[in-house]
């Protein structure tokens, strides 16, 4: 039977709702009864003309019959020509009624308007499970609502259980939770336990004491419990995640204190990195807070002081290799300096761990250079730092047998007793490690190269191409 209009008072919501009636109208052909986005009712003209007419898919009685498909067999939906239509049970029974044109469905013979939850045809048939064949649970429900709707609908849980909201916040005590400071979003009112206890939860601590102090009925409680045993349990994690990480660095190092100990530096020491990169000139300083290592810097052509060793950010923050290799240098250098130890005990080569660190080179060549210096380099070392002031310098000694070929040369210091003058800040004390570093930076060289000279419209000549092939066999300086 077809089902009867509402009162004429409902009826006069149909005047200025044409356009409104054509987004409905497209989305009654398929499961979608509602548009999903109410507010998005724009450019809809030409859409709506491609779509048959509603009376084109009505049989001779004046409606069309589908079966439903979350309900057992004999269930199913009958839609009329005039956007209306009705779920029937097998018994020929209505049992939930819609209404496009005004946007209202009627359940428990009451009328009530669509909200953002009632999207499709799916909706519909669960709730009439829920009430005539089997009521699911509240963990089913709320099951239910994340499969369906990708978030916690309260109301739809409601409907689909029949408990009040108070009911089925009991049965999901711990489960759910109250997401406060979200009330401008309805799909993050409530949110499951692994969304609420993670991110930032301090921040999520002090809102909900705020909030349990001005509502003061202890309906907060759970939450309040919940933030501080999950934030005490990652402070725990935290911990020993730090001590494991540390221990995952191979440290050895040297302390060299000063004669004068009156000044703040105490002491120069130096690094070795699972036993293929070392870092020199590192230095122990008393400070107003207590001791901390500092690192090798050198000056730019603006005169300004650049950290030679990097260690690696991404979005601002260090990342947590970063962190856990500082830690562990730093733990090592002033223990030793407070125990008065010089050097950490040689390891064997068999008791290292083996290491394979990536490496990533950033070169820009110097193409106008008339100096020795052709190109300069930053290298990433794995995710833990990066390596500033690398060159790729020329070789210009005349009658070396590399005279002319590229070597890459790693940040150095004046030093009078070093037979070149000079002494690598950071170099590799691993050769696999030192030919993959410097063949990582060459190969970056003429890559860059190549495509700058592409730029310009140039090409290599004969005797360029020739020297770019020398320059990847060439990995140590003369």
């Amino acid at each position: 039977m077809k089902i009867s209009r509402k009162n004429q008072q409902r009826q006069s919501k149909k005047t200025n709702q044409t356009k409104n009636k054509q987004i409905i109208a497209l989305n009654t052909v398929g499961d979608f009864l509602l548009p999903k986005k109410w507010k998005e009712r724009e450019n809809i003209g030409d859409k709506v003309a491609q779509i048959p007419k509603w009376a084109e898919n009505a049989d001779k009685e004046g409606f069309k019959f589908r079966p439903a498909e979350h309900l057992p067999d004999g269930w199913g939906w009958r839609d009329y020509d005039d956007l209306s239509g009705s779920l029937v049970s097998p018994d020929d029974k209505s049992v939930i009624s819609y209404d496009l044109q005004t946007e209202e469905y009627q359940i428990d013979g009451k009328w009530h308007f669509f909200y953002e939850d009632t999207l499709d045809r799916a909706h519909f048939e669960k709730l009439a499970y829920a009430k005539y064949v089997q009521r699911p649970t509240a963990k089913e429900a709320l099951a239910s609502s994340l499969t369906d709707k990708g978030y916690i609908g309260m109301r739809y849980m409601s409907d689909l259980t029949g408990f009040s909201f108070e009911k089925l916040l009991s049965d999901l005590k711990g489960v759910v939770f109250l997401n406060i400071g979200n009330a401008s979003d309805y799909t993050k009112t409530y949110v499951t336990a692994d969304e609420y206890l993670s991110g930032d939860m301090g921040e999520k601590l002090m809102q909900a004491k705020a909030a349990q102090a001005t509502l003061n009925d202890g309906s907060l409680d759970v939450n309040v419990t919940a933030l501080e045993a999950a934030l005490q349990q990652s402070i725990s994690q935290l911990n020993e995640k730090e001590l494991e990480n540390m221990s995952n660095y191979d440290i050895s190092a040297k302390v060299n204190p000063l004669k004068d100990q009156t000044k703040n530096t105490k002491a120069m020491a130096s690094v070795t990195i699972d036993g293929v990169i070392a870092i020199n000139d590192l230095t122990i300083v008393e400070g107003k807070n207590g001791a901390f290592v500092g690192y090798p810097q050198n000056k730019d052509k603006d005169g300004n002081f650049r950290d030679i060793v990097e260690f690696l950010k991404k979005d601002g923050k260090m990342t947590q290799e970063a962190v856990d290799l500082k830690e562990a240098i730093s733990k090592t250098l002033l223990d030793m300096h407070k125990n008065g130890e010089r050097s950490t005990p040689d390891k064997d080569e068999a008791d290292r761990k083996p290491v394979d660190h990536d490496i990533k080179a950033f070169v820009t060549p110097l193409t106008n250079s008339e100096n020795s210096t052709k190109g300069l380099a930053t290298v990433q070392v794995g995710e833990m730092f990066k390596i500033n002031s690398v060159r790729v310098n020329e070789n210009n000694k005349e009658g070396s047998e590399n005279f002319g070929k590229l070597y890459v040369a790693m940040p150095a210091r004046p030093d009078s007793r070093s037979e070149s003058g000079y002494k690598d800040v950071i170099h590799p004390v691993n050769k696999e490690f030192g030919e993959k570093l410097r063949g990582a930076v060459l190969k970056q060289y003429d890559n860059q190269l190549a495509w700058k000279e592409k730029a310009a419209g140039k090409e290599k000549s004969a005797p360029e191409r020739e020297k770019t092939a020398q320059n990847k066999s060439a990995t140590d300086r003369d």
